[in-house]
């Protein structure tokens, strides 16, 4: 255990910020918030994130995730008052965590933005990336990391590292309700085994895998007699 994680406080009602908006990026998310969980009260955080992420139905079934807090900056149709990337909206939302008297909170995120919220919100330990200045302004706990050009899981790696949660990036594992288990099991009971499931379509192209390969490998596994699930 390194000297970075001895400084974290036990039994900390804790609140965890996560700045990224996709869904995968969360997912890369979760066994360092299972770390910060497992020193934090009850074993379990806050989670104050965008709805895109769509962190509610991901830790449905995650009893390390105590409530998820939305965090958006566009008007919602069945909220329209709920918007946070204004000053009046972040004030508004500091003062909902201030009622909730998180001990300490972990900024997931270079947003200056964020990292006032946490000190508007009066939370006495405020971890983050502390990419530039500003947002080191209002947190008070190093480690500070570099940013790892924009990309969303090394940061989250890189700032768990640096606070002494783990020594290597680590293999995100969701936790999956037991009645979803049962259905998707019923409803492909019938499937060849063993079954693959292609995710086809990405949200950049950099990340993007050509049609033409998801044919190849997807008539390479028909050939060995595979089942073949296509999500995208």
């Amino acid at each position: 255990m390194s000297a970075s994680q001895n400084t974290l406080p036990t039994a900390a009602k804790t609140l965890v910020i996560f700045q990224a908006t996709g869904i995968g990026d969360l997912l890369w998310l979760t066994p360092y918030l299972h770390r910060i969980a497992a020193g934090s009260r009850d074993g379990k955080v806050s989670l104050l994130a965008n709805p895109t992420t769509r962190a509610r139905d991901l830790f449905a079934a995650d009893a390390t995730v105590a409530e998820v807090i939305d965090f958006t900056g566009r008007r919602r149709r069945d909220d329209p008052k709920q918007l946070h990337n204004t000053l009046r909206g972040l004030l508004r939302l500091a003062g909902e965590l201030k009622q909730r008297r998180f001990d300490r909170v972990f900024v997931f995120g270079g947003r200056a933005n964020l990292a006032f919220l946490t000190f508007a919100a009066g939370i006495k330990q405020r971890h983050g990336y502390g990419f530039h200045w500003v947002q080191r302004l209002f947190l008070n706990r190093r480690p500070f990391i570099k940013n790892r050009r924009g990309v969303s899981y090394e940061n989250a790696t890189a700032f768990a590292i640096a606070l002494g949660l783990c020594d290597a990036p680590q293999i995100p594992k969701l936790s999956i309700p037991a009645s979803l288990v049962e259905k998707m099991r019923a409803r492909f009971a019938a499937a060849r085994r063993p079954l693959y499931a292609l995710g086809i379509g990405a949200s950049a192209p950099e990340k993007q895998w050509a049609p033409a390969n998801f044919r190849l490998l997807t008539e390479r596994l028909l050939q060995r007699n595979c089942g073949i699930l296509l999500a995208g």
